[in-house]
């Protein structure tokens, strides 16, 4: 129990220390959230390896179709836009 409250103290004192330079390097709440996102990351060695793969490639069809689905709407909308404003130009 004493080593865990030492590493944990250690830690929190490297915490504490580096604060300060972190923030001074990268102001934006956004990068933290993202440092402490990917910090969460690892690469199973075990049995799990498969499972990995599998959400892994799910997650990556998934951003594909919200990508196209982004893309797509982006292109709707230009093209109503430039319709309206031709027509409007027309009318004139």
């Amino acid at each position: 129990m004493t080593y865990n409250a030492d590493d944990v103290h250690a830690t929190l004192n490297i915490y504490k220390a580096m604060w300060p330079d972190f923030r001074s390097h990268f102001p934006s709440p956004v990068t933290f959230a993202g440092m402490l996102e990917m910090g969460t990351a690892y690469l199973p060695v075990n049995s799990n390896w498969s499972r990995y793969v599998e959400l892994s490639e799910q997650h990556y069809r998934d951003a594909q179709v919200t990508h196209y689905m982004v893309v797509y709407s982006l292109y709707v909308a230009s093209r109503f836009y430039l319709l309206r404003r031709s027509r409007k130009n027309w009318m004139q």
